[in-house]
């Protein structure tokens, strides 16, 4: 990503975009995906097909191209002079799929509107004062304070025309709740049954896909999903910001009738975020004790890839932007118990637990039982702590408890969570928003040299400034220690041999707005 095309950018041609389309002999039917996620409710609000609906159903503004840097999409150019007004213009030829052209008009009050209906909105557009629309096809947002990264905050585009007759946009189920304006429509969405399909129109600026159908299963258990990718079941695994298990790779690699594309992940798999305002993890020296008793080792041999590495002290993955080498993390059990013992802990009774000021040192982790490695990553993060002298539960709540715990409440001692390369991106970026009381909040860091950072990185008006700030908040990191990753990883897809010329996407992977252009039977 370069600076510059944040406060700056303007079309490009695209080949993508631009390509002629592929020969009748080399179009695809159907493609079919599995995937392991849920398809909860009928609602525009549901996580799951929001993820896969971004790049098909609904266009973004901009886009990311494989090396993160901004491309446009439904906005042809955007410009700022100092990071607080920005200033836009959009394509005169996208249209929803009932007819009614997509205008500033829809941007202004899906803006508005999701800023008030939705905790995301609320937090990622907390800086917009207004939305004018100054013309046709262009229109301005005025923020309070600077951001030079205003451009990551876009939520979707939503239709004026239905939604500003919702007053409850959560629980809206009508048959346009879904209604976008990309290159493919939803015709089918059962969630009984887990199935998702989608078909290619043919009045999307982009052209008409080479995909004419996407079939979208979903799969119980990992295990099954593998087995109808090695049986022909399904073309693909999609699984948003996610790889396939390391379990099942050397099964894959030898299969010929698999394909597998290895990426690199500027994101984290998996991680203990500390909640530095509960004990008793807002000491620092019981969180350097944790991090000092991790055995990271063990983690790349249980839970990586054979790409795996043991994580950076400075959190952010080798390769995302402003990497700052400051070295491995690697386990010192000696360490952590002088940690502890330094600040008064002593094991009075015996059982391997230390104490604290009177009662047991223990720390409350918090997971989320639907992700099922993150649950054994968690009972391995016990075992290493209570080695240490570190008592720990943990918390098994299903999603929609882990969000309103982790997002909503803060109610959490300690989280073991991944972080996206979105995520990672949100934002100052560089991890920011997951830490930042006044984004995510998992770490509910609020002391005023993080949010000087934090702040600053949002105003930087130079690529520069921008990285030499990143640089400063990865030394944070590494002496605040408001979190703990556990390891680095690559991540590993799989589909069909069958299948050619997929286009990875850096948030959204081979599943993107490109992919259904691009792709062909394999020759």
């Amino acid at each position: 990503m370069v600076l510059g095309l944040i406060l700056s950018g303007c079309t490009k041609q695209d080949s993508k975009q631009s390509a002629a389309p592929a020969s009748a002999s080399n179009q695809i039917d159907v493609l079919r995906i599995g995937t392991t996620m849920e398809f909860k409710s009928d609602s525009r609000n549901d996580y799951n097909t929001g993820i896969i609906s971004y790049g098909l159903v609904n266009l973004g503004l901009v886009t990311r191209d494989e090396n993160g840097n901004y491309q446009p999409q439904l906005v042809t150019s955007w410009k700022s002079d100092d990071a607080r007004l920005w200033k836009f213009e959009m394509r005169d030829d996208v249209y929803w799929h009932d007819g009614v052209k997509v205008t500033p008009e829809d941007v202004k009050f899906s803006i508005e509107y999701l800023k008030e209906q939705t905790p995301q909105g609320a937090s990622q557009l907390h800086l917009v004062e207004s939305v004018n629309v100054t013309g046709d096809n262009t229109f301005e947002i005025q923020l309070s304070e600077p951001n030079s990264r205003l451009i990551d905050s876009f939520i979707s585009v939503i239709p004026k025309h239905v939604f500003e007759k919702v007053d409850k946009y959560a629980e809206y189920m009508g048959d346009d709740a879904l209604l976008g304006n990309g290159p493919y429509r939803i015709t089918k969405h059962d969630i009984q049954n887990g199935i998702v399909e989608m078909e290619a129109v043919d009045t999307c600026f982009m052209g008409t896909p080479n995909v004419k159908k996407i079939v979208f299963t979903t799969y119980k258990t990992p295990d099954t999903m593998y087995m109808a990718l090695q049986n022909g079941d399904i073309d693909m695994i999609y699984n948003y910001s996610r790889g396939i298990d390391t379990s099942i790779i050397d099964t894959f690699k030898a299969d010929k009738n698999i394909t597998l594309k290895v990426v690199k992940n500027t994101g984290i798999p998996a991680a203990i975020y500390l909640n530095v305002k509960a004990e008793p993890v807002s000491r620092p020296e019981v969180r350097e004790a944790i991090r000092a008793a991790i055995d990271y080792d063990q983690m790349v041999k249980l839970f990586g890839s054979e790409y795996a590495t043991a994580p950076a002290a400075g959190v952010l993955p080798e390769g995302s932007i402003g990497y700052k080498d400051l070295g491995k993390l690697s386990r010192d059990l000696d360490k952590a118990k002088k940690l502890l013992e330094g600040i008064g802990c002593a094991d009075s009774d015996g059982d391997g637990i230390y104490e604290l000021d009177g009662k047991k040192l223990e720390v409350e982790i918090t997971a989320n039982s639907d992700k099922e490695q993150l649950l054994r990553v968690a009972e391995i993060v016990k075992s290493n702590l209570e080695e240490a002298g570190i008592g720990v539960v943990i918390n098994s709540v299903d999603a929609a408890s882990f969000s309103s715990i982790a997002d909503k409440d803060h109610t959490h001692v300690a989280l073991i969570a991944g972080a996206t390369p979105a995520g990672m991106n949100t934002s100052a970026g560089a991890g920011t928003a997951y830490f930042d009381s006044r984004y995510y909040g998992w770490s509910m860091l609020e002391d005023d040299e993080f949010h000087s950072l934090v702040d600053s990185m949002l105003a930087a008006t130079s690529q520069e400034e921008y990285i030499k700030l990143v640089g400063q908040v990865q030394e944070y990191y590494k002496k605040n220690i408001p979190i703990v990753p556990l390891y680095n990883d690559v991540f590993v897809l799989a589909y069909s041999s069958k299948l050619d010329n997929f286009t990875y996407d850096y948030s959204r992977g081979l599943l993107n707005a490109y992919t259904p252009y691009t792709l062909t039977k394999a020759q």
